[in-house]
């Protein structure tokens, strides 16, 4: 490559790690739901004029893209030696002119427009009467490239799963800035596989109800685990989609298979309705309230991901409300009747969690130049109310147990129901324990999976279930 050649660079999978259609989508869908009726016109109309629709009516934050800092860096030393740097992409051409305005160091921008979709042989046409075929360097990443660097003077290559150029004999990458991927692990992060470990409370009826050893009930509560984590895991992606923006400027939630890129758009938008109709099938063979109950809890989340997580308290009720449905659904799932107890018990000690997933976040604040969570409604100077209302409410899940105990309905299931005090200082210890981690500034933004990490939480767990079979 000579020191004065003009490079021209791909944007969508090359520059950045995603693709400006589908991110624009995405933006549409969370901003302006209503104009989505217009969606299957726009697409009749042709790609360009898709594009075009889309790039009329949404604008996209062009600062918190998952850009290729590697292909990144290269490109400013190219710049330093003189190389003339032109952007061109399929991408609709005033977003590409975003791009370009916010890196600042490109000489010129080419992009779609109503008339031409700049992808393939239209690219390849363009470049070759504005430099010249054989006198532009050409950096890109899919298959739909080949013409344009069997027409460049040199071909870089961005690889981020299958090289594009494999079995294509008459093309030779000169350079190639590769992306390890492990497809299956970021396809589990994705889905969230991790959180599944939320869906064993379906078990709990079961286990409550001392019918664990009936084979058939059991079975009916796998089919109702799996059914509501392929759902939680759609709402996931779902949730993971509308806070691209704000994932990308959180400390940790940037690196999420969506907001980082690993996860394309277009797939994730894909798994959506594949999850729900697997989901489906599974709840179909249930009882048709447990139906009912995975359609509730999937339009609750997709709420709560859309609107009602902006909500001051309302948020934390609403993943009260979530983990408690989950109980009840494994109810539905195996015809075993939820108790009252069960069902107040649960409220009040998941609303402590969720009390204390939005105190932990408010105390990474400290220190940070921001007094507010992104994309909720609370500020720094809630910090001190949401703790007591956490407290509270894990405090409060300790009297049911200890009312539960105390009253006449232990007495059908247990021998020795005294036994079960001894739960209510395990559940209390737990219980402040948390909040004191979480005082503290150890707590991740999840309590749940910090339980599923911490050997604590697995010795109280432990001694509790020794409790109830000491009193069976």
């Amino acid at each position: 490559m000579s020191e004065k050649s003009t490079i021209c660079v791909d944007l969508d999978g090359t520059l950045i790690h995603t693709d400006l259609l589908y991110e624009s989508l995405a933006k549409l869908i969370k901003e302006k739901p209503l104009l989505l009726c217009f969606l299957p016109f726009w697409i009749l109309r042709g790609r360009s004029f898709l594009k075009k629709q889309l790039a009329d009516r949404i604008s996209i934050g062009v600062d918190s893209l998952p850009y290729n800092h590697e292909l990144l860096a290269e490109l400013k030393v190219c710049k330093e030696r003189g190389n003339r740097l032109v952007l061109v992409t399929a991408s609709e051409e005033r977003l590409a002119t975003d791009v370009a305005r916010h890196l600042g160091i490109f000489d010129a921008v080419y992009g779609t427009t109503a008339e031409n979709n700049l992808k393939g042989e239209n690219k390849r046409v363009l470049l070759s009467n504005e430099f010249g075929a054989g006198r532009y360097v050409y950096v890109g990443d899919s298959k739909a490239d080949i013409p344009v660097w069997r027409s460049a003077a040199s071909a870089w290559v961005v690889v981020s799963g299958k090289n594009p150029l494999n079995g294509v004999e008459d093309i030779v990458a000169d350079r190639i800035f590769k992306r390890d991927i492990n497809r299956l692990r970021v396809l589990l992060r994705t889905l969230r596989v991790h959180q599944w470990s939320k869906n064993v409370l379906l078990f709990v009826p079961l286990m409550l109800a001392h019918r664990l050893k009936e084979v058939d009930l059991v079975l009916q509560a796998f089919y109702g685990f799996f059914a509501f984590s392929l759902c939680a895991s759609a709402g996931y992606i779902i949730n993971d989609i509308l806070d691209l923006d704000a994932d990308r400027q959180h400390r940790s939630k940037k690196f999420r298979p969506i907001a980082s890129g690993e996860m394309p758009l277009k797939v994730a938008f894909l798994l959506v309705p594949l999850l729900l109709i697997f989901a489906g099938m599974l709840s179909w063979l249930l009882p048709d309230k447990f139906l009912l109950l995975v359609v509730l809890y999937f339009l609750a989340t997709v709420s709560y991901s859309v609107w009602l997580k902006k909500i001051v308290l309302v948020d934390v009720i609403v993943l009260a409300l979530l983990y408690t449905i989950r109980i009840i659904a494994g109810g539905a799932a195996t015809t075993v009747p939820v108790s009252h107890w069960l069902v107040v018990f649960s409220m009040f000690l998941f609303l402590s969690l969720a009390c204390v997933k939005r105190y932990a976040e408010l105390k990474m604040l400290d220190g940070s130049d921001s007094d507010k969570i992104t994309g909720r409604g609370y500020d720094s100077a809630d910090i001190n109310l949401i703790g007591r209302f956490g407290v509270s409410a894990g405090y409060i899940s300790v009297l049911v147990i200890a009312m539960y105990v105390h009253g006449g309905d232990v007495q059908n299931l247990y021998t020795l129901p005294e036994v079960l005090w001894l739960i209510c200082p395990l559940l209390l210890y737990w219980v402040s324990r948390i909040w004191l981690i979480a005082e503290h500034g150890k707590l991740n933004d999840d309590p749940v999976v910090y339980a599923l990490l911490d050997r604590v939480s697995y010795l109280v767990a432990g001694l509790m279930f020794l409790v109830m079979f000491l009193a069976t």
